[in-house]
């Protein structure tokens, strides 16, 4: 699983330890704290680790993890690991890269009795992995992982100091940076990760971002402890690449409506369906998102369906008059986090490349026993959003997403347009004898129909105009035949119909005979 793979020798490349080298100049220096039993087994002295460069030949070690005071590679003191492998720091470990590109950092210890399992865990107390250039300074933002893992101790049930307070800055695969205040979660060993979709990738973007059971953190994006170096990673622009004119087509059939949109490079978007006329996102309007290709195939056009339904899951109306509002979603950036038990202060989440303030979150939980959902209208707030306890987090994945967008695209009105529903079965008697008469046929009323249309095929038969009810005047010697109705609205046409078929019977004819009397 991710949280035995992360660090440890031949790990996949998801789970990682990197230093991103620019230079032959530069080295990397390094320490390690206080290795700790997470369990109460404690550490025997058994960790080994070893660094790789970039084409996975062994550069560095393997050698056991310094333990000692004064001996170079520890870090003594939490003032040792702040002020780094500097004056005023620790004694340093330190490698003078051959060639530039990714190198990483590997960690090995034997298996315990029942193999990798909590009870023999490994963390350090302190760490450090600084990039130093020609001129002996610090150059930031050179490492990171796709998958972090970290442990604070014991669960406790809040108020407790067992929490994790430290700051992950998250760079999207479209270059948008940003820094997620993680705000005192309470997690024992949890996992970290980011990436563009959530839980998941199968394209269905509603239940991937969805929270889930077990672990399903999918690492993808690149997460640092600090704003990566711009050298390497550099500034991406947030601008709108969607090509006008943007197409709007009602379905009659389905009810739904097919957004049409043209983007020069590949992308994601989000569609706003305003059913509120109220501006901004309102509880019943929908949000659609969606991957768009610059060269989706002929006509050049991505396709995203709606099922022409509000955000409850209501049908919305023949003729109602909507607005669809397309968005360039730079940066969408999931976060899913495995075995975080308690979340009481929530996360903070601030845009920091290109400049940028707070950045409103969104999750949806409900897939979780008691979760809760917020896919509309977000959260930002100084306090932080995205709470949850240990009935929610405990051993399962809750995600939070977000995005930095630019709205400057206008707003596409349009009307949905939905064929009448079929009617109910028709009321009224199957049987009518041969007489001049009239009687009443009806039907419950016909969603989205504008008029009811009645006929009969038989003769003899005058319909009285109705909407959900008729009467029928039979005239005598009028024939059996089929009664229908359907509906009718000007956008989509007649619906389908209902039928019920009227069987007219003669006359009875009475036949009377007088019995044959006898004398006595």
């Amino acid at each position: 699983s991710s949280d035995l793979d992360f660090g440890f020798y031949d790990a996949s490349p998801e789970y990682r330890i990197n230093i991103s080298v620019a230079s032959t100049s530069e080295s990397i220096r390094f320490g390690f704290g206080e290795v700790i039993g997470v369990s109460s087994f404690g550490y025997s002295g058994d960790m080994t680790f070893r660094i790789k460069d970039p084409s996975g030949n062994i550069v560095y070690g393997p050698l056991t993890i310094p333990t000692t005071t004064g001996e170079p590679g520890y870090i003594n003191s939490y003032a040792e690991a702040v002020n780094g492998p500097f004056a005023g720091g620790y004694s340093y470990l330190e490698i003078n890269p051959a060639k530039t590109g990714d190198y990483y950092l590997e960690f090995y210890y034997p298996p315990g009795i029942d193999g990798y399992s909590d009870d023999n865990q490994h963390a350090f107390q302190y760490f450090d992995m600084t990039v130093v250039d020609a001129a002996g300074n610090n150059v930031p933002g050179r490492l990171w992982s796709k998958a972090w893992q970290f442990w604070c101790e014991d669960v406790e049930s809040p108020p407790t100091d067992h929490r994790f307070w430290g700051t992950m800055v998250i760079l999207s695969d479209d270059s948008i940076v940003t820094e997620v205040n993680s705000n005192g979660m309470v997690g024992g060993t949890f996992s970290i990760a980011s990436n563009a979709t959530g839980c998941a990738n199968t394209g269905n973007f509603s239940h991937d971002r969805q929270s889930t059971y077990d672990d399903h953190i999918s690492p993808l994006y690149k997460i640092f402890l600090n704003d990566p170096d711009s050298l390497l990673f550099p500034t991406a622009k947030v601008n709108s690449d969607v090509l006008l004119p943007i197409t709007v087509t009602s379905n009659c059939t389905t009810g739904g409506a097919d957004i049409g949109i043209k983007v020069v490079k590949d992308g994601t978007v989000e569609v706003l369906i305003e059913l509120n006329p109220s501006p901004g996102a309102d509880p019943e309007d929908v949000k659609l998102m969606a991957y768009v290709k610059a060269n989706p195939g002929p006509g050049g056009y991505n396709i995203i369906h709606w099922n022409g339904k509000d955000n409850h899951g209501n049908p919305v109306p023949n003729g109602t008059a909507l607005l669809a509002t397309v968005t360039c979603l730079n940066g969408l950036t999931h976060l899913p986090l495995f075995d975080i038990e308690y979340n009481d202060n929530g996360v903070i989440v601030t845009q920091v490349r290109p400049t940028g303030s707070q950045i409103r979150i969104f999750w949806d939980d409900t897939q979780l026993d008691g979760g809760t959902a917020d896919t509309t209208t977000g959260c930002i707030t100084g306090s932080g959003c995205h709470t949850w306890d240990i009935s929610i987090g405990d051993l399962n994945t809750i995600n939070s997403w977000w995005y930095v967008k630019r709205t400057d695209i206008p707003s596409v009105p349009f009307v949905l347009k939905r064929s009448p529903g079929t009617p109910s079965n028709i009321s009224g008697l199957p049987s009518v004898c041969d007489f001049s008469g009239t009687l009443e046929y009806s039907i419950k009323s016909i969603k989205d129909a504008e008029s009811y249309t009645w006929s009969y095929t038989g003769t003899g038969v005058v319909i009285s105009a109705g909407d959900t009810s008729v009467n029928l005047t039979f005239s005598p010697g009028a024939t059996s035949g089929v009664l229908s109705v359907h509906g009718h609205n000007a956008s989509c046409g007649d619906g389908t119909a209902s039928v019920l078929t009227i069987t007219i019977g003669s006359k009875p004819s009475v036949l009377l005979t007088t019995p044959d009397r006898k004398s006595v």
